[in-house]
């Protein structure tokens, strides 16, 4: 006879044999849903904002988030580039990227709700792209249309 123990995040099946037998719980860890902020800024000073909440399984991507939000709201429609190192968002929201005004949409992976009366500097854009952003529970994801030398 088998009989089912839950102990702390592990299921153990005891036997009656003396045989232990662990299980670890993480297809149930995957299958987790996280709502994730994803914010729009258009300029500087920031003259539109609009923020939704997208739930999405543990792990995903920033990409996908984009593509659920746009699904969700077709504000969030966007158009993106693909390269050997992830996408390239070129429009948001009806905004185009302008290399002539290097005007562009900036990524910024924030620990906490974006505040216009205190924007986030060049220390919180993301370090990588939508396509290597893996989203986390509590963070906030801030996309800034916005002049390059603004994010000096």
């Amino acid at each position: 006879m088998i009989s089912p123990l839950k102990i702390s995040g592990y299921l153990l099946f005891l036997s009656t044999v003396t045989c232990l037998v662990v299980v670890l719980k993480s297809e149930a860890k995957q299958s987790k849903t996280i709502n994730v902020p994803y914010t729009l800024w258009v300029y500087t000073p920031v003259n539109y904002s609009k923020t939704i909440k997208v739930a999405v399984p543990f792990n995903t991507t920033f990409y996908d988030v984009m593509l659920q939000a746009q699904l969700q709201d077709p504000v969030y429609n966007f158009t993106a580039t693909p390269y050997d190192w992830g996408m390239y968002i070129d429009q948001i929201a009806g905004y185009q990227q302008n290399n002539e005004k290097e005007i562009y949409w900036w990524i910024y992976d924030l620990d906490c709700k974006p505040d216009m009366k205190n924007p986030p500097d060049v220390n919180q854009l993301s370090p990588v792209g939508v396509s290597e952003i893996r989203v986390k529970k509590g963070r906030h994801y801030l996309f800034w249309y916005r002049h390059i030398e603004n994010t000096h």
